[in-house]
């Protein structure tokens, strides 16, 4: 109140609109509307409500008062008002780097000592926005009066209360509690700003698509390049510096078959990470959600790109790493359909949250399908411990490997699991052929189809000690590539060399 008015002020509301009124029509300058002064003002007689239950969180001040900065009212049936510039002295003096400085100070302090307050302030956003938005009808409709005088330009007495950090506190607050002081630190990882992301989205004008954790959309570039800005689910404080680690360890990934991470914004109220751009989206949309030709080479191609992508991990430096969570939907393809596996480290980050949800649904058929949606691509171990191994993922690229010579989606025709089905097969028949996609399963692919049926059941197998690593899984697939193009060359050089009758 006391920087809207310059002195200590009035204890009624109508009051310091009365008074805001008088001095808007003796302002020889006219630069402030008085919708904002008028926001200003209600949150200001909020704050000093004797019950202190009543009085409005910070991050609610906050997020009312950004909402105010960024609203455009000069368009609402031509109202526009300004004041005077009150205390022009005081104001400058105020908004100095001092202030700035401590303010940053006390926000890292404030959310080290007090992270309960970053849940409660998430639970209470929605209350928070609709309170924007009545007060800014509200205001509209009672400054709507005869004698109010109407002007386009912007405001500059929010310009000074920008000036004060207020608006861009919010964006401070969130920087520190996403990790922004660490990450800004990681070599190569590059820190974009709020402003910067709705640039290269075109404020979200390009959607991809929905994951699991995420929303996707495109987004360019200054130098052009093409890229995904992927937007995560909302996470509890406990499990931002591990979100954290999981950036920094993207970032040291650097493999032509891992999704290249370029940068994040830790600004955002919900983790927001830029990667190169997948022109042909996910492995699970190729196989599964069109009816686009996939030839066998294309699809051993895909199967010995993704296996290089994963063994690169499990033998990275001194210390191998587990992806969590190996399904086609992780498994994204460029224009040349090269192979990227994404979404590094996600199923354990948000296993929480899927714990959570079974918990709360009463719904058995909602806990079926989360129960059968990791029981397609993870061992029995997995599903008895939750403890994701190296061998537990290479039971993962099993199951990935069986949809790609079946063309069948894990959990198929009223959630029957394709794993177990092949296995019932292949142990009464010696052979997966009966299960090869017929588009695929030609006189000429039928043996590397078997040698690679072959490989899916080493990966398979319920003991994970007798499963082959992902090395030796990459290994046997280049075998069979090879063989196939020597078998292919040497029929070339036969069909060439028989004289034409």
């Amino acid at each position: 109140m006391e920087m809207l008015t310059g002195a200590k002020g009035y204890f009624e509301e109508e009051h310091v609109v009365e008074s805001w009124m008088n001095r808007l029509e003796q302002a020889p300058e006219r630069h402030t509307e008085l919708v904002q002064v008028r926001v200003c003002t209600k949150i200001g007689i909020e704050c000093m409500d004797l019950d202190p239950k009543k009085r409005p969180v910070t991050q609610h001040i906050i997020d009312r008062l950004d909402k105010t900065a960024s609203a455009d009212y000069s368009g609402q049936n031509g109202i526009c008002s300004s004041l005077v510039e009150l205390q022009p002295s005081l104001l400058k003096e105020q908004s100095g780097e001092n202030i700035g400085k401590l303010a940053d100070e006390s926000l890292i302090k404030d959310i080290n000592e007090h992270p309960e307050t970053e849940d409660h302030c998430q639970q209470g956003q929605e209350n928070a926005d609709q309170w924007s938005l009545r007060e800014a009808q509200d205001t509209e409709q009672q400054v709507n009066r005869p004698g109010t005088s109407i002007f386009g330009s912007k405001s500059s007495f929010l310009e000074k209360l920008k000036n004060l950090n207020i608006f861009s506190r919010k964006a401070r607050r969130n920087f520190v509690r996403n990790g922004g002081p660490h990450l800004q630190n990681v070599r190569g990882l590059t820190i974009f700003t709020k402003a910067e992301i709705k640039k290269i989205t075109k404020n979200n004008s390009e959607f991809l698509g929905t994951g699991r954790f995420c929303k996707a959309y495109k987004g360019t570039l200054p130098d052009n390049t093409m890229v995904a800005v992927k937007t995560f689910i909302t996470l509890s404080n406990s499990l931002r510096r591990e979100f954290e680690m999981i950036i920094e360890f993207h970032k040291e990934l650097i493999h032509k078959n891992i999704l290249k991470l370029y940068g994040c914004c830790p600004e955002m109220d919900v983790p927001t990470l830029v990667f190169e751009f997948a022109a042909n989206g996910s492995l699970e949309s190729i196989v599964h959600g069109s009816k686009q030709k996939l030839p066998l080479d294309l699809r051993i191609d895909i199967a010995i790109g993704s296996a290089e992508g994963l063994r690169y991990m499990h033998s990275y430096a001194n210390y191998p790493m587990r992806h969590g969570d190996v399904r086609p939907n992780n498994i994204f393809l460029d224009d040349k359909l090269t192979p990227k596996i994404g979404n590094f480290g996600l199923l354990r980050l948000y296993s929480l949250q899927d714990e959570m949800r079974l918990q709360a649904s009463e719904s058995s058929d909602t806990r079926n399908q989360l129960m059968l949606l990791n029981m397609g691509y993870m061992d029995r171990k997995f599903m008895q411990d939750g403890h994701v191994t190296l061998k537990s993922e290479v039971y993962s690229f099993g199951a990935i490997l069986l949809e790609l010579i079946t063309r069948r989606k894990n959990i198929f025709d009223a959630n029957r699991i394709l794993v177990d089905e092949y296995r019932k097969v292949y142990e009464r028949e010696k052979s997966g052929r009966a299960m090869f996609d017929k588009e695929i399963a030609t006189e000429d692919n039928i043996f590397a189809l078997e040698e690679i049926g072959k490989v899916v059941i080493e990966c398979l197998k319920e003991d994970s000690k007798e499963r082959p690593d992902m090395t030796e899984v990459t290994e046997l697939l280049v075998m069979i590539r090879r063989e196939r193009r020597l078998v292919k060359a040497r029929n070339k050089v036969i069909t060439t060399s028989v004289p034409s009758v």
